[in-house]
């Protein structure tokens, strides 16, 4: 009956509250990994925490170990020959071939190149370019310059994908990929 929960003095109202955290307190002084045999849920938390399982000898592969790696590779690539010429017309002296860098260049926000900032960072600071490219996109919304179409907003969803599969599994194909040149 409820009349266990209810004060005896005829004053008001006090209601004793039993709480979940109060249950689980005594139960969160063990840890998952001193457990002979956790259930379901606590393995997957000692998966994510890299916590090996009672009989295994290392602790499990993650598929985010490499997550935020880059790649480094031995030696650098090897330079187009100076000889080289696809045509026998071809001006190697005025057009010469584009030598690759060795690393990518540096960008902000995962694919901006750091070579627009740097303009407006000697006049505006630091937050200057955020604001002038998140103005003038504004800017070009608002004036219907820069018009989106109906499926315009999955654009967002490209971006966010192409970012977790390259900050991922990036390292590991650029691993793979110079293994193979």
């Amino acid at each position: 009956s409820l009349s266990r929960l209810v004060s005896q003095s005829r004053s008001g109202f006090v209601f004793t509250i039993r709480s979940a955290h109060a249950v689980s307190s005594s139960a969160a002084t063990v840890k998952p990994e001193e457990l002979e045999n956790p259930n379901f849920f606590q393995k997957i938390s000692l998966r994510f925490k890299g916590v090996p399982l009672k009989g295994e000898a290392q602790r499990p592969k993650c598929m985010f170990d490499d997550l935020d790696k880059e790649f480094f590779p031995p030696q650098p690539l090897p330079e187009m020959p100076k000889d080289f010429k696809e045509h026998p017309d071809r001006d190697l002296v005025n057009y010469p071939y584009p030598a690759r860098p060795m690393y990518a260049p540096k960008t902000r926000l995962f694919m901006l190149p750091n070579s627009w900032f740097t303009p407006f960072q000697n006049v505006t600071g630091t937050s200057g370019p955020y604001l002038f490219f998140g103005g003038l996109a504004s800017f070009l919304i608002n004036k219907e310059m820069w018009v989106f179409e109906e499926q315009g907003h999955m654009l967002c969803g490209w971006i966010l994908f192409y970012l977790i599969l390259s900050k991922s599994i990036g390292y590991k194909t650029d691993k793979w990929l110079y293994g193979e040149y």
